[in-house]
């Protein structure tokens, strides 16, 4: 549809809702969001100037039908999708905050930028059974788990694109995401390098990613942890399959000193790629019934100083099976293909013989797994000739499957001729365009190659009629696609569901231009698996531009004596200098002033005493409001930045106190602390023995520097100790030189 059909419709319902009286919340208006991020007040859509007409028709042109939010006098509203699909009195809602895409700029009646105002602030919280995430956490150094509130829409949570992943500041994009196949409320991120012990990880989870019932979550989620792996590789588990032994770790190994079963050397496997499990061919060959036992050593994980476990031992059981495999099930796994399923691993099959009435049909033999052997296989069938899977009329067939010549290979036992029948069904739906995955995607991963990529319902033909494929701009003129620029590729499951189209007439340099596209695909232009044609349909894929530029804080934020100071090179919006939209490590930012220091280009956060427990890098996390006048916001990067230079503010408290003998009194700190010998840091602590005060006759630090000693006159330890800090002139301090927190609440000994 173009955009006079679609002002037209706009235009409609707003003289439709004159008549609405009720007040609006958020505010009536037709928010443009995308790249232009702008808001026209109802009531002045009737008085804009010439130039105001011109601006509001040239934002709707780069505008997606999913991005224009038309809000009625009674603050009740919905997509621009949403009403041309239907009639506004019956899709218009409550809208929801994740509805509004963030800080939008009020348009003037010239077309020239007003105030700017959040909608958010006045919409409702996102309905009930939008996704959450609960936790991000590494499960070892190669794999990060993200734990949502609900099972997941496998094709939305293992698309990568709906994950931004910074490893110390840097963005990481090598990854593959795969959700937990044990527990679907679980996406596991999969790095192909790896995390270092003091690194500092940031993921944003996008709210394209869906739950089962395709809710997604409210608004883009930032987790963020740091990474400290001291702990070495443990078994995780120990099979016998077949001849083979298979040891699994709970982490990724790197090296293996030796490995022996009962005493007996047993060869290493090589360890590249990384591995959390291995095989050890034959191991099990000759081992008599009964427990065994594993041993390694010097088992290294991947660190870079290795964390290294130098002895490890497994029990496993092995058991005699003097049992044929026998096959268990044969059961339809697609129009063309069956699966054979067996009660043990065996080797691949010498014939499988797949008949219709009587005649073979040709088939093909190939493990569940992909390779080797297995104890499912897929079998494949094709016509033979005149044999046809299906006849003309056909939309199911009963075939007649004999499977012999198969062993087991734990006793290399033969198993008896297996006769049986399948029934396969062919499909009779035609493929159909998944709109929400139909987007622009960047093909090179050293330059620019953009394309569109269009996402249909099921698994497609390779072969495509491109002729009935028509690529149209916003104003619906017909653009030129590439010659064999029409091509099937995998989406993320490694399935043929996406068409990609190459364009250059739309392109510069790569990159395509920003607007709103129309894709037509004519009935017949694609063909599922089964040969059903497509009906005709069309989707509409917007490319966003960048029509004010984004702003980098790479180099930007520096910090002095916990004072944080943000350049951000542009006059910004009063947002800017709230602290409510600044956050620490996750936290919400605690803040003795935050102000526009001088300008209005840069500001600065005095933080709080108590805040910054440790000295180095901490987390900034900086809110969508925070944008330029001009329009301008922070770059992706920028709104979740690692900013260092910050110093241990928070003071060390005594947490603890031990009877350790008659004489010594260990106290226990909150943090490393440091101590002199000399009577004035004796004279920091009180020590009273069942309500007399004792003096201390000696102090000294521990070795693990959060414990100090007390040596105390004799004593009998049977009596109540306790100790505090009275003083208001301290002496033990910790290492960044805050000194110990007086506490006149006594703390008892144990």
């Amino acid at each position: 549809m173009n955009k006079k059909v679609a002002l037209s419709i706009l235009s409609a319902t707003v003289v439709a809702s004159m008549a609405s009286s009720a007040f609006a919340a958020p505010k009536s208006g037709v928010y443009l969001g995308g790249d232009v991020d702008r808001y026209y007040e109802l009531r002045d859509l009737f008085n804009l100037t010439d130039a105001g007409k011109t601006k509001f028709a040239a934002d709707m042109g780069v505008t997606s039908f999913d991005k224009l939010i038309y809000v009625d006098f009674d603050g009740k509203g919905a997509s621009l999708r949403e009403i041309m699909n239907g009639e506004f009195s019956k899709v218009k809602r409550d809208l929801k905050k994740s509805d509004f895409e963030g800080v939008y700029t009020k348009a003037n009646l010239d077309g020239s930028n007003g105030a700017t105002y959040d909608p958010r602030n006045d919409a409702i919280d996102g309905a009930v059974g939008e996704l959450k995430v609960e936790s991000v956490t590494a499960l070892n150094a190669k794999e990060i788990v993200v734990d949502f509130d609900d099972e997941l829409d496998t094709v939305t949570a293992e698309d990568k694109s709906n994950y931004e992943l910074k490893i110390s500041n840097s963005p990481v994009t090598a990854f593959n995401v795969t959700v937990d196949s044990t527990d679907k409320t679980k996406a596991v991120i999969t790095l192909d390098g790896i995390i270092k012990t003091g690194d500092y990880v940031s993921l944003t989870v996008k709210k394209t990613v869906l739950n089962k019932n395709l809710s997604g979550l409210e608004q883009d989620d930032t987790k963020a942890f740091s990474f400290v792996d001291t702990t070495a590789p443990a078994i995780k588990g120990v099979q016998v399959k077949g001849n083979d032994v298979v040891v699994s770790f709970d982490e990724y190994v790197s090296a293996i000193g030796l490995i022996t079963i009962d005493n007996k050397n047993v060869d290493i496997p090589t360890l590249t790629p990384l591995k959390k499990e291995i095989t050890l061919p034959n191991a099990a060959k000759g081992l008599v019934a009964g427990q065994h036992t594993i041993a390694l050593a010097n088992v290294k994980d991947i660190q870079e100083a290795a964390n290294t476990a130098s002895y490890l031992t497994k029990t496993f059981d092995v058991t005699v099976d003097a049992a044929a495999p026998t096959v268990t099930k044969v059961e339809a796994a697609g129009e063309y293909r069956f699966k054979v399923v067996f009660d043990k691993e065996v080797s691949v099959p010498n014939a499988v013989s797949v008949k219709k009435n009587g005649y073979a049909l040709i088939s093909k033999l190939t493990p569940v797994d992909g390779e080797g052997t297995d104890d499912e296989y897929y079998v494949t069938v094709e016509d033979n000739g005149q044999v046809k899977v299906y006849g003309d009329t056909e939309t199911t067939t009963n075939l007649t499957v004999t499977v012999n010549g198969f062993k087991a290979l734990n006793n290399n036992m033969f198993g008896n001729e297996f006769t049986s029948t399948v029934t396969l069904s062919k499909d009779g739906a035609a493929p159909t365009i998944v709109n929400r995955f139909s987007k622009v995607v960047n093909k090179s991963t050293t330059g620019n190659n953009e394309v569109f990529q269009v996402q249909f319902s099921e698994e497609l033909s390779t072969t495509v009629d491109a002729s009935k494929i028509v690529l149209k701009d916003k104003d619906g003129v017909k653009k030129e696609i590439n010659s064999a620029g029409v091509a099937v590729v995998k989406d993320s499951n490694g399935k043929n569901t996406i068409v990609e189209v190459d364009a250059d007439s739309v392109e510069k340099d790569g990159v395509i231009d920003a607007g709103t596209y129309t894709i037509d695909f004519g009935a017949g232009a694609v063909k599922d698996l089964g040969q059903n044609p497509n009906v005709a349909a069309s989707v509409s894929i917007v490319k966003s531009g960048s029509a004010q530029g984004e702003i980098d804080l790479a180099s930007a934020i520096s910090v002095d004596k916990n004072v944080i100071t943000i350049n951000f090179g542009k006059d910004m919006v009063p947002a800017a200098a709230i602290a409510s939209n600044y956050k620490l490590n996750g936290e919400a930012i605690k803040a003795n002033a935050i102000y526009f220091n001088g300008n209005k280009t840069t500001v600065k956060i005095e933080l709080q005493d108590e805040t910054i427990a440790s000295k180095g890098g901490a987390l900034l996390t900086i809110a969508d409001s925070v944008v330029a006048v001009d329009g301008s916001k922070l770059s992706a990067a920028s709104k979740n930045i690692v900013v260092d230079g910050f110093t241990d503010n928070v003071d060390p408290t005594l947490v603890s106190a031990k009877k350790e003998s008659s004489k010594a009194l260990v106290l226990t700190f909150s943090e490393n602390v440091e101590v002199g010998t000399t009577a004035d840091y004796i004279d920091d602590f009180v020590v009273k023995v069942n309500g007399t005060i004792v003096t201390p006759e000696a102090i000294a630090g521990g070795t693990d520097k959060k414990t100090v000693t007390l040596t105390l006159p004799d004593y009998n330890t049977a009596q109540t100790v306790t100790v505090a800090t009275y003083k208001s002139d301290l002496n033990t301090k910790d290492e960044a030189g805050n000194t110990l927190k007086v506490n006149t609440t006594p703390i008892t000994a144990n």
